[in-house]
């Protein structure tokens, strides 16, 4: 199993025990093959379409902070993630964003 990039920050295992989720500093959520170890997607929490604060997201405490949870869907063809003030829904075996939520702002 290569590394990420970037401290992890949490891990979470399919309900079947096959993928491993693993969300990093680097503002990534990679999937792997939890029997060979080997990385089946990278998932960006944002891209250079988005607008966002680079000099924030360099603080490594941040992304501990901000990205404290994934869980899989009970078929294990989606995973959830929070991000800052948000939810994304991704299909696990392409990559795709499926959604975004947002939280309303205050």
């Amino acid at each position: 199993m290569t590394t990420n990039k970037d401290k992890v920050t949490f891990v979470a295992f399919s309900t079947n025990s096959t993928i491993l989720a693993s969300t990093s500093c680097d503002a990534t959520l990679r999937l792997w093959d939890a029997a060979t170890g080997v990385q089946l997607q990278t998932l960006k929490f944002y891209d250079d379409r988005e607008d966002y604060d680079r000099e924030d997201y360099d603080r490594e405490d941040y992304f501990v902070e901000l990205i404290p949870a994934v869980i899989f869907s009970s078929n294990n063809k989606m995973v959830v993630s929070t991000f800052f003030e948000m939810v994304r829904l991704w299909d696990t075996e392409t990559g795709a964003r499926l959604q975004t939520l947002r939280c309303p702002n205050e």
